[in-house]
């Protein structure tokens, strides 16, 4: 087993395609797919279901997976030893403040202990101040969504997709509509709103409501995420927010004829040479970003890091 072949594994498993792992690790595809092939016979096990346009991976991959990071994060360890590389390296995140806190906490942690040399620093933004600020060399990477109202340097900047998410109508669990599997445009013509005011779909909701002649009753306006769900899990109002948050006793539903969605990436800057930052790369891009029940959604404002 050669640390080239499962490097090569890694890159295959988080792009879901050979040919975009070689491109990954600088090789052709023949000489990826022999180096993963030659590792497959060291373990006597298959690692991928190779299908027509991705490779997914097989149930003795999905098991490998784990112990293949921890490999490679064991093998940074020990190239940092050997060349007494005592200074502290570090990351600064952007994050969105709606990135899902528990999912969020679960990856900066695991990262953390498997690199205790690298410190991570959080600011949160907006995905405009994100774009902003990469530009500019605040932060190294960002945790970010395609902000509906700014264009963004798609050339400028090396985005690799996390999770996709949809914005619903988020309710306290025993309310009236609860019962609804659909929520339709007239039901939120005299509920009590809870307006998101760092939401990128502001200006789209506007319209979707004025089309509809809707006017919200607005309860509070609040750019705070936890103070949103707190008003709307005491049963004071409803609020359009992603289906990715969770908080205890908050339902959600979808709204017919709105259907906003979008992509979650991790973004920085092409052709920066950041070790640290494509390691965390590494481990954003193979995280599991779905909602668990039981998830603090309170983590999911870093006001101590803004």
């Amino acid at each position: 087993m050669e640390i080239y072949q499962i490097r090569y594994f890694l890159a295959a498993a988080e792009t879901g395609s050979f040919t975009k792992a070689a491109d990954r690790v600088h090789v052709s595809q023949p000489t990826l797919s022999a180096g993963i092939k030659k590792l497959e016979q060291t373990l006597q096990s298959s690692l991928f279901d190779r299908q027509a346009r991705r490779s997914v991976l097989s149930p003795a991959g999905i098991r490998f997976l784990d112990r293949a990071r921890t490999i490679m994060a064991e093998c940074e360890r020990a190239r940092a030893e050997l060349t007494d590389s005592r200074e502290s390296r570090s990351i600064r995140l952007g994050c969105l403040p709606s990135i899902p806190g528990g999912r969020l906490g679960e990856l900066l942690a695991t990262f953390s202990n498997a690199y205790s040399d690298i410190t991570l620093e959080v600011l949160e933004a907006e995905s405009g101040r994100l774009e902003q600020w990469l530009e500019q060399g605040r932060i190294d990477i960002a945790l970010t969504a395609n902000d509906p109202n700014v264009e963004a340097d798609q050339g400028q900047t090396n985005r690799t997709p996390l999770f996709r998410q949809n914005m619903v109508l988020a309710m306290v669990h025993d309310h009236p509509l609860a019962l609804r599997q659909t929520i339709r445009p007239d039901d939120l013509k005299d509920l009590a709103y809870v307006l998101r005011q760092h939401c990128p779909y502001v200006r789209t909701l506007n319209t979707y409501f004025t089309e509809r002649s809707i006017r919200p009753n607005v309860l509070c306006r609040t750019r705070q995420e936890t103070r949103a769900l707190s008003l709307v899990a005491a049963g004071l109002g409803v609020t359009i927010l992603p289906d990715t948050l969770n908080w205890p006793g908050v339902i959600f539903r979808p709204i017919d004829g709105l259907n906003l969605q979008s992509t979650i990436v991790l973004a920085g800057q092409t052709g920066e040479a950041n070790e640290g930052v494509e390691l965390f790369r590494t481990f954003a891009a193979s995280h599991d970003w779905k909602p668990h029940d039981g998830d603090d959604a309170s983590a999911a404002r870093l006001n101590w890091a803004h």
